[in-house]
């Protein structure tokens, strides 16, 4: 069960980026015309924004499958219906991406060069940053009992 549903957001995911990037190859000649006329240009940021929320809508609870694999299933057992699994998926996937985000930002800034005192700060914050998500995370699992614990 475990390796179908990995196999099953593997699959997923790699569907949607195949997808996206064959129609901007095939359509680029009309997305360069396009920029000259305005109004198509509204058109269009509104056709990608609603095209980026369902691809969201999709992927996320896909990504969500597979962090919560590495966890050990605990969304997926423990949920209390399907709509929990698909909510707590997502929010396990958008945490997740908003984790690595601001890990990313703060060892941007990390140098080998800098003294010990900056290095040690950024790793306080780095923990910090944890220590968030991870509330976070508790948080909304438990205040909206996507999880029945």
């Amino acid at each position: 069960m475990k390796a179908a549903l990995v196999s099953l957001a593997l699959t997923g995911g790699f569907f949607c980026f195949y997808v996206c990037r064959w129609k901007i190859v095939k359509h680029w000649p009309e997305i360069i015309n396009d920029e000259l006329d305005h109004e198509k240009i509204k058109m269009n940021q509104t056709k990608r924004t609603i095209k980026a929320i369902l691809i969201g809508i999709i992927v996320l609870p896909l990504i969500g499958v597979l962090y919560d694999a590495y966890s050990g299933f605990h969304v997926l057992r423990n949920s209390k219906s399907i709509y929990g699994i698909i909510a707590g998926l997502t929010v396990t996937a958008a945490l997740a991406f908003a984790g690595e985000y601001v890990s990313e930002a703060i060892n941007a800034k990390d140098k080998v060069s800098a003294p010990l005192y900056k290095r040690v700060f950024h790793l306080l914050i780095l923990l910090a940053s944890v220590g968030v998500v991870g509330f976070l995370y508790w948080i909304i699992f438990h205040y909206f009992e996507i999880l029945k614990i």
